[in-house]
């Protein structure tokens, strides 16, 4: 099983917590194929999965990083995506 080290970039703004993957990270998944993201509303605890992803080198599911009730997810990048992820794309934002 292949753990990352530094999955994560987060972002603060104000009272919501903006979340991306690292650039290692996307650079060891190489390109994503499918990426199920949770619902608006769902609330989510620091370490519970909450993103199933396939990609051409990884298949598992993502821990979230911190807890929060998703106000916002990347409409553009759920579902199947043949694209290439950059940092600057955003996965979800969380209400603290």
């Amino acid at each position: 099983m292949i753990k990352f080290e530094k999955p994560w970039v987060i972002e603060e703004n104000g009272e919501e917590f903006i979340l991306k993957f690292s650039p290692p990270l996307l650079k060891e998944l190489g390109t994503i194929t499918f990426l199920d993201l949770p619902n608006r509303g769902a609330l989510l605890t620091e370490g519970m999965p909450c993103i199933s992803l396939e990609a051409t080198n990884w298949l598992g599911t993502c821990k979230v990083p911190v807890s929060g009730k998703v106000v916002d997810v990347n409409d553009q990048i759920t579902g199947l995506n043949s694209q290439q992820l950059t940092s600057p794309d955003w996965i979800l934002k969380l209400k603290k």
